[in-house]
């Protein structure tokens, strides 16, 4: 059995589940089919063939590059050229190229896109962009500007790191958890508002097995289903139950706090302690829990809780309406929020084209799709059992 997790714009969940999502389970994501086969005792023969794993963004000087972590483990930048409109794909690496098992970086929901780090087969990591602060997304020790991907040995043997507006956090092999860049609003959780390029280590309850980051906010999934938050609580982010008016913003220089739920947004019933895995858009997580379901808390001036009043937010996590069925992933788009069920279909809501908020509804005119793929403003990808892959942009396919 398979304990979901998350990595970047990406949940699976819940445990039990062996859909082709589970590759990207943290600090396993596959770079081969082999391995996928591998991971699943499935025959190579009736294995589906993903051609897309991860998307990453980075800048060098003002040219915006878009990245993708390709199934066999090579990585492809593109640069940006207009709207949806990027250049020829080349290597990542100029020379030799190592095995790249994962693509971190920050993504259009955000301003700060200027760093992308890379981690190979060996957790050993590399980073290329700017670093610049008060982000700093590549840390202490990495040069103010890369134009091809250097060794940073200091993130060596991370499991994940996760981007917010203007900080990161990230996940060590042990559980343990550091942050760095801006705090502002208390997202390093040292009492203070004082940045820094350094990691600070985050002193948690309990050993983390994924972490995230919203605009202001850090997030880390415990050992025991709980998900744990600091920072900003602009418009109820951080799932504590706190309650503020729609355009303060709280310093939380205490301890981290553990999310607490609700019934439709009622009176808090307590820490939640069944989550499995959970992603974040703007100001937003949205969460699976053990027996499928969806939740979610934080702004909703996009739709992304799954309601219409976009006036609204949630202090504590409620579930998502309308959604029918059991949800083994979830995806954040830089439109809106995409949901794989169960049953191999797929659900979004957020915004659609018009810019107008749209509640859970189905996406239509795909074929039984086994996984999706986002961390990509552009659109995300949907990949069905042969591997052919489809983007989705808006809850709508373009191809």
């Amino acid at each position: 059995e398979i304990d979901g997790v998350a990595k970047g714009g990406e949940a699976l969940g819940p445990a039990g589940e062996t859909s082709y999502s589970a590759p990207l389970l943290a600090g396993k994501l596959v770079n081969s089919i082999d391995k996928a086969n591998e991971d699943f005792s499935s025959p190579a023969a009736s294995a589906p063939t993903p051609r897309t794993v991860q998307y990453g963004r980075f800048t060098v000087g003002n040219e915006l590059y878009k990245a993708r972590l390709a199934a066999d483990g090579q990585g492809l930048i593109s640069q940006r050229l207009g709207v949806n409109e990027y250049g020829t794909e080349t290597a990542l690496f100029s020379g030799d190229a190592p095995g790249i098992s994962g693509l971190f970086s920050g993504l259009d929901n955000f301003a700060q896109l200027n760093g992308m780090l890379i981690r190979d087969d060996e957790a050993r990591f590399y980073g290329v962009g700017i670093n610049a602060g008060p982000a700093f997304p590549l840390g202490a020790t990495a040069p103010a500007q890369a134009t091809e991907p250097v060794r940073i040995a200091a993130f060596d043997g991370f499991q994940a790191v996760a981007f917010g507006a203007e900080h990161q956090v990230a996940l060590r092999q042990n559980g343990s958890v550091v942050a760095w860049g801006s705090n502002s609003q208390g997202q390093l959780n040292d009492g203070s508002s004082q940045g820094t390029a350094a990691f600070l280590p985050v002193s948690l309850p309990l050993p983390a097995s994924m972490v995230g980051a919203t605009s202001d906010v850090s997030l880390a999934l415990l050992t025991d289903g709980s998900i744990i938050t600091w920072g900003g609580n602009s418009r109820g982010a951080l799932g504590h139950g706190l309650t503020t008016a729609p355009n303060e913003n709280v310093r939380q220089f205490v301890a981290p706090s553990r999310v607490v739920y609700s019934v439709a947004g009622g009176s808090s019933l307590g820490p939640k302690t069944d989550f499995v895995a959970f992603i974040t858009c703007f100001s937003t997580t949205i969460a699976i829990d053990r027996d499928g379901k969806v939740w979610a808390w934080g702004d909703n001036s996009l739709g992304l809780l799954g309601i219409e009043d976009t006036s609204t937010f949630r202090s504590t996590a409620v579930q998502v309406p309308t959604l029918a069925g059991r949800f083994r992933k979830l995806v954040s788009g830089y439109d809106g929020i995409y949901a794989l069920a169960d049953d191999d279909q797929v659900w979004y809501w957020g915004l659609d084209q018009s810019q107008a908020v749209v509640t859970p509804r189905l996406v239509g005119n795909l074929p039984a799709i086994r996984d999706i793929m986002g961390n990509d403003s552009d659109g995300i990808s949907a990949q069905d059992s042969g591997g052919e892959e489809f983007i989705l942009r808006y809850g709508v396919r373009t191809n």
